[in-house]
């Protein structure tokens, strides 16, 4: 397992943490949706920026 795949399966635990949260709430699906969204995209650009090799 490399360091983005560890890095993102946090991301989404946390994701998944949060957005269960929102939900009890009672949050709009809507802006679950959009946070969701937003998180998955900070998700993987921190991830890729924390895996890439350093030269």
């Amino acid at each position: 397992m490399n360091w983005f795949n560890l890095s993102f399966i946090g991301w989404l635990i946390v994701i998944v943490a949060l957005a269960l949260v929102a939900w009890k709430f009672d949050v709009a699906p809507f802006w679950i949706g959009v946070g969701a969204l937003l998180l998955v995209g900070v998700g993987v650009i921190t991830s890729v920026k924390h895996s890439k090799p350093r030269i």
